[in-house]
């Protein structure tokens, strides 16, 4: 676990096509239960773009 800040210099560090950096207000450690309709949704969009 990382802060923020920290995660959005290891996503800039990436090649762009691996990456997709969001950030997620009023959200703890799991995006997923905390924001699941976003959260899967911008998961499905990666997947499918590769």
């Amino acid at each position: 676990m990382h802060p923020i800040e920290s995660q959005a210099d290891i996503a800039a560090a990436l090649p762009p096509h691996l990456v997709q950096f969001e950030r997620f207000a009023d959200c703890g450690h799991g995006v997923v239960p905390d924001a699941p309709e976003r959260a899967l949704a911008l998961i499905r969009n990666f997947i499918l773009r590769g």
